[in-house]
């Protein structure tokens, strides 16, 4: 699969596949998969939990909920305890 830009996707991107020149979403197997929002918006979201915005400033910038951001943090945190546990048992 090659990653190729098409404008009416989502994102704006596909996988494509070379041989048989189906498409599939750039998100599918992947933990952005279930959300109807922008990727930009949730990378920005993911950006601003790293460096420890507040939930307020990042509801008003984004312009999304409450709940929104709180979901999105559940999630990051949940991806880094998987990745601890995972290097915890590989040691």
């Amino acid at each position: 699969m090659v990653l190729g830009a098409k404008n009416r996707a989502q994102d704006g991107f596909v996988w494509r596949c070379n041989k048989c020149q189906s498409m599939r979403s750039v998100r599918v197997c992947s933990w952005f998969a279930e959300s109807k929002m922008p990727l930009r918006e949730i990378i920005l979201i993911i950006y601003m939990w790293v460096y420890k915005f507040f939930q307020d400033h990042i509801m008003r910038d984004v312009d999304i909920s409450k709940k929104t951001v709180v979901d999105w943090f559940s999630l990051c945190r949940e991806v880094c305890v998987k990745i601890m546990i995972r290097q915890h048992e590989a040691a």
